[in-house]
């Protein structure tokens, strides 16, 4: 190295955790769906949440909630939200809980606003969490099963059973976590 020249600047791989949460949710986190409508014949979908919160409770319990919007398929601009609430009820940890395909710890309700009516549809999962010494708080859905709750009145169901996954880096924001969720109970009573 030159002692008569400046160092320069270089970001390194360690900056990028530090700059996950500026950057926001819809930067790194992503939900795939597998729908079962057609048990022969099951299709994946997936969204990046625009935004995810999360909140944790009096009582200890994590909740997570992320939510996008998005134009319909047919460009007539016509939205589609989706609200995903995840409710996790206790948590594992890495090399002491065991690993059971069945384990839940947590309840999610997921749900579908679109032209053709609202949509619910709730079911149980495994969650892990993780904050890393370096970078942002991380929610892994390693799976969950779901199915339709409740829908519109004469509003045909097109996802179905379905399994549901993911991965969160979910900001430190009880207001917009709590603003999510009641965005989806009311939707969820608007539909039964």
């Amino acid at each position: 190295m030159n002692p008569t020249r400046p160092r320069r600047f270089v970001p390194g791989p360690l900056i990028l955790p530090f700059l996950l949460p500026a950057l926001g949710c819809a930067t790194a986190s992503r939900v795939e769906l597998l729908s079962f409508a057609d048990p022969h014949f099951p299709e994946r979908y997936s969204f990046t949440p625009e935004q995810c919160a999360q909140w944790t409770d009096a009582g200890g319990d994590l909740h997570v909630a992320a939510s996008a919007m998005r134009l319909g398929n047919e460009g007539d601009g016509r939205a589609i939200s989706q609200l995903l609430h995840i409710h996790v009820f206790w948590r594992p940890l890495p090399g002491k809980t065991p690993s059971n395909r069945t384990a839940t710890d947590a309840v999610l309700r997921y749900v579908v606003q679109s032209p053709e009516g609202t949509f619910v549809y709730a079911g149980t999962g495994f969650v892990w969490t993780r904050k890393p010494r370096f970078g942002p708080f991380q929610v892994d859905l390693e799976r969950a099963e779901l199915r339709l709750v409740a829908s519109t009145p004469g509003a045909e169901d097109l996802l179905g059973e379905m399994r549901i996954t993911g991965r969160f880096y979910p900001a430190n924001d009880p207001a917009a976590a709590v603003g999510m969720i009641r965005s989806a109970e009311e939707a969820d009573d608007a539909a039964r």
